[in-house]
């Protein structure tokens, strides 16, 4: 199993297609609850005071184009993870997460 958290740019993020996979959620619909929500996890991204989330753009391995993936820090994980309800499978990745955030 790969890791959910990565160093990016000297900081632990997730990207929101590792978020999707673990909370079993369609990406396309995670997006639109981010960009629902943008204003907060916005104010959430302490450290880049930035107008815009972090995205990069990522390959898809079946056919098609490439789509942006937003990434996230701890504090915007945490947040979104707040946003859907707590069945078996959105607790472990929440447990999972929780645990690679502070082993980075």
């Amino acid at each position: 199993m790969s890791k959910a958290v990565e160093i990016y740019k000297n900081e632990p993020m997730t990207g929101t297609w590792a978020i999707a996979k673990g909370f079993k959620r369609d990406h396309f619909r995670l997006i639109g609850l981010i960009k629902k929500h943008k204003k907060r996890f916005l104010r959430l991204n302490n450290k880049h005071c930035s107008k815009e989330l972090m995205k990069r753009r990522v390959p898809i391995k079946t056919a098609g184009r490439p789509v942006d993936e937003i990434l996230l820090n701890e504090q915007q994980s945490i947040f979104l993870g707040t946003l859907f309800r707590n069945t078996e499978v959105v607790l472990n990745f929440k447990e999972r997460l929780a645990r690679e955030f502070v082993e980075q």
